[in-house]
């Protein structure tokens, strides 16, 4: 955000110079521990990735999740510049105090609801939060009120993003662990295509329909959620 307030060049800039050093770190700092499996070339062996309901219901629900928070995501930035007429440094704070709310309910709260009793409630819970929170967005008028809707939606979209993965790995064999893992990365990257198209689109007809939108597909993953999702380690 404070770059782009010079220039729109200096993005790309900044941006290739923190990809160059995280690559030397990479390169010099991190030790590859991979250790591929001894096999004879000549039989051939099809691997199959076993899924079972719960996996399936659990990837179409990240599938909606993710959607939803891409268009959640543009659908704000377009409002922040359009509506508020705020600068791209001011959006380059948020995103700053995002990613410290991120930080803080991934290390301290969802920590604790690991670790509870209530692990599958609450999961439920927070896709209803969501999906009423969004829904309140596309209402208010007030800035405070939006912008502090904005940050609990980013906090609770964290814990469930968290939560998800532990119980997509955790109903996975250890065989299928990394194609799971893979396949979940796939179901993340559509909901990124599909959200970036419906956000451009519903934010051309009205600035505030993205956030019923949102709301609505969120109220079905809900009630995806409260079909079998449960803790199971």
């Amino acid at each position: 955000g404070l770059a782009g307030e010079i220039s729109v060049k200096t993005t790309f800039i900044v941006q290739l110079v923190v990809l160059v050093l995280a690559a030397i770190i990479c390169i010099f700092f991190v030790e590859e521990k991979y250790v591929p499996a001894k096999t004879d070339k000549k039989s051939k062996v099809k691997v199959k990735i076993e899924f079972n309901k719960l996996l399936v219901l659990l990837l179409v629900i990240e599938f909606i999740s993710y959607t939803t928070y891409v268009v959640f995501d543009e659908s704000v930035n377009y409002f922040i510049k359009d509506v508020f007429l705020y600068t791209s440094s001011i959006n380059g704070i948020l995103k700053a105090v995002v990613a410290i709310i991120i930080f803080i309910c991934n290390i301290v709260i969802c920590r604790k609801i690991m670790n509870s009793h209530h692990f599958s409630m609450v999961y439920k819970l927070i896709f209803l939060m969501i999906a009423i929170v969004t829904t309140i967005e596309g209402l208010v008028n007030n800035r405070v009120i939006f912008f502090a809707i904005y940050f609990v939606f980013y906090g609770l979209h964290a814990l469930e993003l968290s939560m998800t993965q532990f119980m997509i790995t955790s109903n996975s064999s250890k065989e299928n662990n990394a194609r799971i893992t893979s396949i979940y990365n796939l179901v993340r990257s559509c909901g990124q295509i599909l959200g970036g198209m419906l956000a451009g689109g519903l934010y051309m007809i009205s600035s505030t329909l993205c956030f019923s939108v949102v709301g609505i597909m969120l109220l079905f993953a809900f009630g995806l959620s409260m079909i079998s999702v449960k803790k199971s380690i």
